[in-house]
C-alpha cells in the first residue's frame, strides 16, 4: 500500500508563491491551468501544496506570471548576496497580502508615499 503524501514546508511555500505571483499578474486559476493543460482544481492543489509540482510546470507558471523560476524557491531567500529581507518573509504576516492589494489600488504617488511613511513611523516610532 502507498503512503499518503505529506507536503513539506517547501511544498507549501512554493504553492503560496505560485498563488501570490498568479494573483499579482491578475491571472485566474482557469487561465493558468489552461496554458498548462490542467484543470483549475489541479492548479489549486499545487497552490495548496497538496500535490508537488514538476520543474517543467513550475517553469511554465513562472513564464506565464512573468517572473523567474527562482522566485518560487524559498531556499534562495536566505542567500547572503540577496541584499536584505525578501518580500515573502513579511507576506506571511496576518493581513499583509490584503494590505499589499489595497496599496496597489491607491492611484496617487503622494498618497502611497504618505501611507509608506505612516507605516514606517508606526513600525519604529522613535
Amino acid at each position: 500500500m502507498r503512503k499518503a503524501f505529506k507536503p513539506t514546508e517547501t511544498d507549501l511555500e512554493v504553492g503560496r508563491r505560485i498563488r501570490v505571483y498568479r494573483q499579482r499578474a491578475k491571472l485566474s486559476l482557469k487561465q493558468v491551468a489552461k496554458v498548462l493543460g490542467l484543470t483549475y482544481q489541479q492548479l489549486q492543489k499545487y497552490e495548496k501544496g497538496i500535490n508537488r509540482i514538476a520543474p517543467s510546470r513550475l517553469e511554465a507558471i513562472a513564464r506565464k506570471c512573468g517572473v523567474p523560476v527562482s522566485a518560487f524557491m524559498p531556499s534562495l531567500d536566505d542567500r547572503k548576496d540577496s541584499g536584505g529581507v525578501t518580500p515573502f518573509a513579511e507576506l506571511k504576516l496576518q493581513g499583509a497580502q490584503a494590505l499589499l492589494v489595497a496599496y496597489g489600488k491607491i492611484k496617487g504617488k503622494k498618497s502611497r508615499a504618505v501611507l509608506v511613511a505612516l507605516a514606517r513611523l508606526m513600525a519604529d516610532p522613535r
